[in-house]
């Protein structure tokens, strides 16, 4: 049995209380499907992103490394135009709600 995965009960409270990260990071992957068109690495995303507040000063928060991969679930499940645009490895926690 897979342990519970404490990293994404932090990720979902980060989630609802940041919802402007998700949107940005869509809005970048979108850009990024748009004019490269090939798959990319969450990593450079979010990395893009967090300059990208860093220069504008304006988010009291930080982005936390461990929700790299959980964006990059979430924005393929819910963005079907992003599906398959982020490699992924297998998750060795259980999802929340999961029984196996």
């Amino acid at each position: 049995m897979l342990p519970v995965d404490n990293i994404e009960l932090a990720f979902r409270d980060f989630h609802h209380a940041h919802p402007i990260v998700y949107l940005r990071l869509r809005d970048l992957a979108r850009a990024w499907k748009r004019h490269i068109g090939n798959q990319v690495g969450i990593a450079t995303i979010y990395e893009q992103l967090r300059w990208q507040l860093a220069m504008e000063k304006t988010e009291d928060y930080k982005l936390n490394n461990n929700y790299r991969a959980l964006y990059a679930r979430l924005l393929m499940e819910n963005e079907p135009e992003l599906r398959g645009l982020f490699n992924l490895r297998e998750r060795t926690t259980k999802k929340l709600g999961e029984t196996r």
